[in-house]
């Protein structure tokens, strides 16, 4: 209904306003009908007239950024999940673009930005940035991320998407530094390069060559031109048709097992985004902002790209605000070594999920018969439910035989041997079983507790165990990171 007009019950169309109406239908009817009756009629109207003026949606905040136009998201959802406030990115005087993780009132809340305001798509090509800040020294929790994001017609979740990423996901030992290629066809498994990062100023550089058949990465120190790698501090280049030595250890998960880049590396233009966030929602563990400044974008299309590409800065079109566009979890595992499960035929099962099992990234589990790949470190979290942003991606249906899940081996106090005497004993001595392991303290160390600060040499009781501290640590809270289940951290005494 257009602002203005009203229709009665019989359908007429009115265009008197709706307070001029209902006051003429007062005067008509007030004769005949008592004052009383009169006020849910009253109601009814004015009900409608407030219907036909709704508030309108307000339009999404749009940055000029370095020649593009960039789309700044606001609400909530995934990666995290998270709050996203527009208020958070920002172009001051000079040109450079500001993002930030922000706490107002006690809120905590990220930011993301894509460009172009008409779902603007880039291909092959290199993606550059400099950035002023200190990406090495983010916060356990925050992650800057630097991606392309494939849209619906070109895959889904966890395909096509090629990352820059610095974070620890959460675990202050894994590696700051992310690399990233996620497969063009869904069901296999993406590779990464991790790697810890040093810089010597705040002034970086960071960029991704995305070709047909290889992806080149390259951090830098300084700010340096496309063709410049001075001061290179790390780099990778993943190229299907030559794969590593070695192809899973703590730096490396190189999982294209089809040697193929049709189908390791995405051949089809897609979304580019930029954010800075909260791994699972979760404050900076030091209760800090984070800010970290770009000074400008640079993409350059190479070779000949796939069509539609925009060969020169794009022109906005004003639209309604498209669908938020949600990014893939975290893509690194703690600093344990994944063991992914082997590939069986497809089709087949794998072993059952396990409730108290401990699973990495790329592992693979049935659950009520279908299969489904761990995103990330994961514990207890059922596959069923896991949903787009949990950490299970569904592979599909299986059949056959589910294996049972290998149970996590439950710590056993160590049995001294009984010293047998000389003389043998008139009776058989009675074998005393072993009593079930409780979560009492052993003596002499305090309990093992999450959220608390060790140091080197420290001593802890878990499970009626004794464990000393390998490495200077605090155990996040919600974290799991028992001496049983992160061994690198703690020795049994």
């Amino acid at each position: 209904m257009a602002r203005g007009t009203f229709t009665l019950a019989g359908g007429a169309a009115h265009s008197q306003p709706p307070s001029l109406q209902i006051k003429e239908l007062n005067m008509r009817t007030l004769q005949k009908i008592g004052v009383l009756s009169i006020i849910p009629l009253y109601l009814l109207l004015h009900s409608a007239a407030w219907a036909a003026d709704p508030t309108p949606t307000p339009a999404p905040k749009v940055l000029r950024w370095s020649g593009f136009d960039w789309q700044v998201r606001a609400g909530g959802g995934g990666p995290g999940p998270n709050n996203w406030d527009e208020r958070n990115a920002w172009v001051d005087e000079q040109g450079r673009l500001h993002l930030k993780i922000a706490n107002r009132d006690g809120v905590w809340s990220s930011t993301e930005i894509q460009l172009g305001v008409s779902m603007d798509r880039l291909g092959f090509g290199t993606f550059q940035t400099h950035m002023v800040g200190r990406p090495d020294q983010l916060d356990p929790n925050v992650v800057f991320g630097f991606y392309t994001y494939p849209p619906r017609d070109v895959g889904g979740d966890a395909t096509n998407e090629i990352d820059i990423e610095f974070s620890k996901w959460g675990n202050a030992f894994a590696p700051i530094g992310n690399y990233t290629v996620w497969p063009a066809v869904n069901g296999a498994v993406r590779s990464w390069h991790g790697f810890d990062l040093v810089l010597d100023s705040d002034l970086s550089t960071h960029r991704f060559t995305w070709q047909s058949d290889k992806v080149s990465f390259q951090t830098l120190n300084g700010h340096r031109a496309l063709n410049d790698s001075t001061g290179e501090t790390a780099s990778w280049v993943f190229d299907p048709r030559f794969p590593p030595a070695q192809t899973d250890n703590r730096l490396n998960q190189w999982y294209c097992s089809s040697h193929d880049p049709l189908q390791c590396i995405s051949q089809k233009p897609q979304y580019f985004l930029i954010n800075l966030w909260q791994v699972g929602g979760r404050a900076p563990t030091d209760n800090k902002e984070v800010e970290l400044v770009l000074t400008d974008f640079t993409y350059v299309p190479n070779g000949t790209p796939p069509s539609p590409v925009p060969s020169s800065v794009p022109t906005p079109t004003p639209v309604t605000q498209p669908s938020v566009v949600p990014t893939t979890g975290p893509t690194v595992p703690p600093t344990a070594t994944p063991r992914p499960t082997a590939t069986p035929v497809p089709g087949s099962c794998y072993t059952a999920w396990g409730t108290d099992a401990v699973y990495l990234t790329g592992q693979r589990v049935t659950r009520n018969g279908r299969n489904y790949e761990a995103k990330w470190w994961t514990q207890g979290n059922d596959p069923t439910t896991s949903g787009q942003w949990g950490p299970w991606l569904d592979l599909g249906a299986c059949t056959g035989t589910v294996p049972s899940p290998t149970s996590t081996p439950t710590a056993q106090p160590t049995v001294k041997p009984t010293v047998v005497p000389t003389t043998p004993p008139t009776s058989a001595p009675t074998v005393t079983p072993v009593p079930p392991v409780t979560p009492t303290p052993a003596p002499g160390c305090p309990p093992w507790q999450e959220g608390v600060s060790y140091a080197v040499g420290a001593c802890v009781s878990y499970q009626g165990k004794q464990y000393t501290a390998l490495i200077a640590h605090t155990a996040p809270v919600g974290g799991n990171w028992t001496p049983l289940v992160v061994p690198v951290l703690w020795q049994a005494k």
